[in-house]
């Protein structure tokens, strides 16, 4: 294929479909947002970002550190991060290094975000002093916060002391430990102990596995664990087979999953378009695919999506179809004081006539 007509094809998806194809798949570092920020100089936006995020704070106190704002950096740290018994663990673990206190800081602000790479720096510290166990007891002590309990975990498993994790996902907290544990599990990669997890028969567990094997490249095996699901009648992990599927290019388990689900029973908590997104989504993936009846089909049967549908008529040279689709949505629009929405398809319908 000439390379002009690929890239314009991919601008042509692109234009048309504006979001992601599988988001809930998607991985993008969570500090992101606020190196971008850094970069732009916006120090006022991180700093407002400070009060309702963990990055913007720990990348706000590394700025600090760097350019000897040190006052601030003193009461990023101070705030209260829910680690009080972590400022004796880390008096030991950094005792006679120069600028001990901003190496502590930064750590602790750090742990607060529950950065993967500030935690591993912290093991190592404490590794190299022999001090992981003594701190595991420390942590331990009645009254731990969430961060606390998490943190000991990671610090359990840095010693191989795997029991002990499977044994605090019995504890009966505020916050469902048996989940947390299966996070955990996760940030380490160890599949054969949310394997286990997953043998409970929760199946927050088996979503949790299931990304954990997509993540690591065993594709069939998350696909294998969340159908068992569906198949057992569990509605909540209908989503995210259809993610599964359409992440993996399998456009035809796909549809033919969208078909059961128009007639499964729809849980009470999940949105009421799902199944209608979950129909975009492989709409999408089919007109990735080349496939562009086969995806007016599906938004046809499934979803609700007028501006694409329309797009795609019209590509095929069904303008009059596409025209009454816009027209359609145009008027139900209207009904619902759908103002953005009725001058969107508005403009797009005048390109069409135009």
């Amino acid at each position: 294929m000439d390379e002009d007509v690929r890239n314009a094809g991919a601008v042509l998806l692109e234009r048309r479909w504006r979001l992601p194809l599988v988001s809930v798949l998607d991985r993008q570092p969570p500090g992101l947002y606020p190196q971008r920020l850094l970069d732009e100089g916006r120090l006022d936006v991180l700093r407002a970002e400070v009060r309702h995020e963990p990055y913007a704070r720990l990348y706000l106190a590394r700025y600090c550190a760097e350019h000897g704002l040190l006052d601030e950096l003193r009461e990023l740290a101070d705030a209260g991060l829910g680690l009080p018994r972590l400022d004796a663990v880390l008096a030991g673990a950094l005792a006679g290094q120069e600028d001990a206190w901003i190496t502590a800081a930064l750590l602790k602000i750090g742990l607060y975000a529950q950065d993967p790479d500030v935690r591993d720096e912290l093991v190592e510290q404490l590794r190299s002093r022999d001090l992981l166990g003594r701190t595991v007891t420390v942590l331990a002590a009645p009254g731990d916060t969430w961060r606390e309990w998490a943190l000991r975990a990671h610090l359990l498993l840095a010693q191989g002391r795997i029991e002990e994790v499977h044994a605090m996902a019995l504890e009966d907290r505020a916050a469902p430990a048996d989940q947390m544990v299966a996070r955990i599990f996760a940030e380490h990669d160890m599949l054969d102990e949310l394997r286990r997890l997953a043998e409970q028969d929760i199946s927050l567990h088996a979503r949790q596995l299931a990304l954990t094997l997509e993540r690591l490249g065993h594709v069939d095996e998350a696909v294998a664990v969340v159908r068992a699901r569906v198949d057992a009648g569990e509605a909540h992990v209908f989503r995210l087979l259809i993610d599964l599927l359409v992440a993996d290019g399998r456009a035809d388990e796909a549809v033919a999953l969208l078909a059961v689900g128009a007639v499964r029973a729809v849980p009470a908590d999940e949105p009421e378009d799902s199944l209608r997104l979950a129909g975009q989504k492989v709409a999408h993936l089919l007109d990735v695919q080349g496939r562009q009846e086969d995806a007016i089909d599906v938004l046809r049967a499934y979803a609700d999506a007028p501006a694409e549908l329309a797009d795609l008529l019209a590509e095929r040279g069904r303008v009059d179809e596409a025209l009454q689709v816009l027209d359609d949505a145009i008027a139900v629009a209207r009904e619902n004081f759908h103002g953005g929405a009725v001058e969107h398809l508005s403009e797009q319908r005048s390109g069409l006539v135009g």
